[in-house]
């Protein structure tokens, strides 16, 4: 009786000593005989106070079951409860009879044992019972629903007093709420932290009794680039702050902060502090004071924040979690105390959930107050925080969006944010900027960062975003940059008027002189020939400065088209000038348009022969660039690459740094009035940036100039470069033309030219009315329309509608603009041909017969006899 007597003493409380008087409880043995089952202790000093004991123990005992504690005793000889039985059956909300089949056997109860915990839960429990040592298990039990709750079990095995079974006094405790508590409190923790990471807050606590900073964050250390421990030796005092500040804030910010530490008072001062590398810095600084029961200031404790870029609150996340790590650690030991201690847990437990709450609260509170989206969104793209302004902008309030995925809320915006959210999820941090309209109505360009969210196996289990509305700079940017456009539009446009006036007046004058003496009509056609082609080769260089001339890239050999200019170089440039030109057997091909390349090496050319008016050696050259060429790194603007370098350079005059300088600037010269346009580099200039290249210049006075074309690199085998030699005009023989441009002087010009060359020819000035030409059941063999139309449908839109009732129907669109420029992203209709305006009768009548070769009309096709190339 006494082990057993003993055994309870070790399972209760042991910090009371207590008279006590012993009682025994006996039942008969299945062979009738008495035994021992329980026995336990009277408090014979509360004898006098009998009442008061029995009112002590039933508190005692309604303060266990509503902590969900119990005691018991066990047979394990018999494997059965002898006390206890009921009350442990209800913690898991089991019936007797189905808790007693649950103990009947190891194996049976060992079942209901969580599968992780059953070795553990074994392990220490036959250890207990073979050392006779007081035990302390932990673990999870199945309850009637099939789910699992948390256990703590404090026992001790001893024998009966007669020594014929062994005995085992225990008490149970449900500590599930409590894990729940723990995991939520675990989950804010990393919340908190990642958002401190992304507030990048420095905080610091001031003694005021000694007069100098007895903490900092790291992140505010990091700020001056040090370590804390260094940032406390080198910035701890007053004065050592104070040298940092602006000589024009240093005494504004001494005396508010004398004013708050004399008052008592928070303050907020904004500064400039001197960086490391002599420069300055924005700050934001806040201080609190933290009194004693008297009022006195005890401490200051506050934020310095670096407004240069964005507000941070790391310092005030790491208080906080400071708070929650003290109280996840104070509710670890308070698990660890006795029985008696039971009441205190629930109080404590009440207050971890309020620190828990003002914690959130805190976080709600900063975040709310950036001036940013700020949003948490799980790994199934469901909201799980979002601040303030991120409500604002989708213009629903918070509780109707927490807990409901991204697209449910504005599918637009996840559509286009779709790539980046998995790339995010992936693993990947990014930093971006775009423009996007949000619920509210407004359309604002955004600066967004999205980083993600690990557990701690390191699985991204959701992301942090972080959006800031940059709208304002980037109006302001665009703003700059219209106004630079508009400046130079008013330099081009005064050149371009000023040439082409000088070409109308020849083109008109002639015309005139034509009407009243018609006798002189082929000198004057020639003049009026002339100045076209001058006009058409302005408009060409026009279009190459602003990089919207249409282009014909193709693979050729540069060498090849260098050797074919040597006779028109050498007749242009004359004897006075030595023409030196090289090229590798090994050169690469070039992906450009071969015509733009032989104007721009001719251009060139005769820059340089102007550069060397007495005369003087010029020499072409032509190299390899590879993409790890070191050469290539130091050109400003070359985008990477492997490119074919033209180098052109003369020993002539060369250019002053000045000169160099607008050198490709439109309309700039050197030269005298009516000597040059201006638009020769600008012109090659525009062509290099336009093929995916670029274009150098270096000069010095007196010592000649170089000037570098980088050509993309092709991948194949180059085109032979030779010239087209001149060709009969190829004549129609009745095939129907549909001929659809706006322009009426033109369209009868190219009527006259298309009858003239054997073809049938339908003209209308616009889609409709092509449309309704056909739908009369008009047969068109080929049409041949102007990219940009009048009314709904332009050129494209025509041919498609064409396309889907007559596959067959061969297309040649005209154009006076790139494709870019007509506001079209390239001519996409599939078998497309492309006349560039303005152009010649034998290149309309070569455009029709390649598209009617390529695709020749179906066997007996009536066509009319053709009368001739006209």
């Amino acid at each position: 009786m006494q082990d057993l007597e003993n055994a309870l003493e070790q399972v209760a409380p042991s910090d009371q000593s207590v008279a006590t008087e012993e009682s025994v409880a006996t039942e008969e043995d299945v062979d009738g005989s008495a035994a021992v089952v329980a026995s336990g202790r009277l408090d014979l000093t509360a004898a006098n106070d009998s009442a008061l004991a029995v009112e002590s123990d039933a508190a005692r005992a309604r303060l266990q079951r509503d902590a969900g504690v119990v005691q018991w005793l066990w047979d394990e000889t018999a494997q059965r409860f002898l006390s206890g039985l009921a009350e442990r059956a209800a913690l898991l909300g089991l019936t007797e009879e189905a808790y007693v089949k649950r103990c009947a056997t190891p194996d049976a109860w060992l079942s209901a044992i969580h599968p992780r915990d059953r070795e553990h839960y074994a392990e220490r429990y036959a250890r207990g019972l073979s050392s006779r040592q007081h035990f302390q298990i932990e673990f999870r039990e199945e309850t009637a629903s099939g789910a699992y709750r948390h256990f703590r079990e404090y026992g001790q095995a001893f024998e009966s007093d007669a020594g014929d079974r062994l005995l085992v006094a225990g008490m149970t405790a449900d500590i599930t709420e409590h894990r729940l508590i723990e995991a939520r409190v675990a989950e804010s923790e990393a919340l908190l932290r990642q958002a401190a990471d992304m507030a990048q807050l420095g905080h610091w606590v001031w003694d005021e009794v000694q007069n100098r900073c007895i903490f900092c964050s790291e992140t505010l250390a990091e700020m001056f680039g040090v370590t804390p421990e260094v940032y406390l030796e080198k910035y701890a005092t007053l004065e050592s702050l104070l040298e940092l500040i602006h000589p024009g804030d240093r005494e504004r910010c001494a005396r508010i902060m004398a004013e708050a530490s004399e008052n008592a008072t928070g303050y907020d001062i904004e500064y400039r502090e001197r960086m490391p590398d002599g420069g300055y810095r924005y700050l934001r600084e806040r201080g609190e004071p933290v009194l004693d029961a008297d009022g006195q200031v005890l401490n200051f404790v506050g934020t310095l924040q670096d407004i240069t870029h964005y507000k941070e609150t790391e310092a005030l996340l790491r208080r906080a979690r400071d708070d929650l790590q003290a109280g996840i650690l104070r509710r670890t030991e308070q698990l660890k105390e006795s029985n008696a201690e039971l009441r205190r847990e629930i109080v404590e437990r009440q207050q971890a959930e309020r620190a828990l709450r003002q914690s959130h609260d805190r976080l709600r509170l900063i975040a709310d107050n950036l001036p940013a989206l700020v949003m948490y969104v799980d790994r199934d793209a469901r909201y799980r925080f979002i601040n303030s302004t991120g409500a604002r902008w989708h213009n629903r309030p918070e509780s109707e969006m927490l807990g409901k995925r991204i697209p449910e809320i504005n599918e637009a915006i996840y559509r286009r944010m779709k790539p980046k959210i998995d790339a995010v999820l992936s693993g990947e941090t990014l930093t971006f900027e775009s423009r996007l309209t949000y619920a509210d109505g407004q359309t604002r360009d955004i600066k967004a960062a999205y980083v993600p969210h690990r557990d701690d196996s390191g699985t991204v289990c959701g992301f942090f975003v972080l959006v800031e509305d940059i709208t304002k700079d980037k109006c302001t940017e665009r703003a700059m940059l219209n106004a630079q456009k508009m400046e130079a539009v008013g330099q081009l446009s005064g050149g371009a008027a000023h040439d082409f006036n000088n070409l109308l007046e020849v083109i008109l004058g002639n015309a005139e002189l034509l009407a009243q003496a018609p006798e002189d009509g082929g000198e004057l056609l020639a003049g009026i020939q002339r100045a076209g082609r001058l006009a058409k080769d302005l408009t060409q260089r026009l279009l190459a400065f602003s990089r919207q001339q249409p282009l014909e890239p193709r693979a050729f050999d540069l060498a090849e088209l260098i050797g074919n200019t040597d006779q028109l170089l050498t007749r242009t440039l004359g004897a006075k000038i030595t023409i030196v030109r090289r090229a590798p057997a090994d050169l690469w091909p070039v992906m450009a348009d071969p015509g733009q390349v032989e104007n721009a090496l001719l251009n060139l050319a005769l820059n340089a022969r102007d550069a060397m008016p007495r005369g003087g050696r010029l020499t072409i050259e032509a190299a390899n660039a590879k993409p790890d060429d070191k050469s290539l790194a130091d050109v400003p603007g070359l985008r990477g690459g492997a490119f074919v370098v033209l180098t052109v350079s003369d020993d002539g005059e060369g250019m002053s740094d000045e000169v160099l300088a607008r050198a490709a600037e439109p309309f700039f010269t050197t030269k005298g009035l009516g000597e040059g346009t201006g638009l020769g580099l600008s012109m090659v200039y525009g062509f290099a940036e336009q093929s995916g290249g670029h274009l150098s210049l270096s000069s010095r006075p007196g010592l000649g100039t170089s000037v570098r074309l980088y050509l993309p690199r092709a991948v194949g085998e180059a085109a032979s470069g030779v010239a087209r030699k001149e060709l009969d005009i190829p004549a129609g023989r009745g095939e129907s033309i549909l001929l659809v441009e706006d322009d009426a002087e033109v369209r009868d010009l190219l009527v006259r030219m298309l009858e003239g060359l054997g073809y049938r020819v339908t003209a209308v000035g616009d889609a409709a009315a092509a449309l309704e030409d056909l739908q009369g059941g008009h047969e068109v063999d080929v049409l041949l329309s102007d990219v940009v139309l009048p009314g709904e449908l332009d050129g494209t839109a025509l041919a498609r509608r064409i396309r889907r009732s007559n596959p067959a129907t061969r297309l040649i669109f005209m154009t006076g603009y790139s494709p870019m420029a007509a506001g079209v992203n390239g001519i996409d209709v599939a078998g497309a041909q492309l006349l560039r305006k303005p152009f010649s009768k034998m290149d309309l009548a070569l455009k029709l017969s390649e598209v009617l070769i390529a695709s020749p009309l179906p066997k007996g096709k009536r066509t009319a006899p053709s009368p001739g190339s006209g």
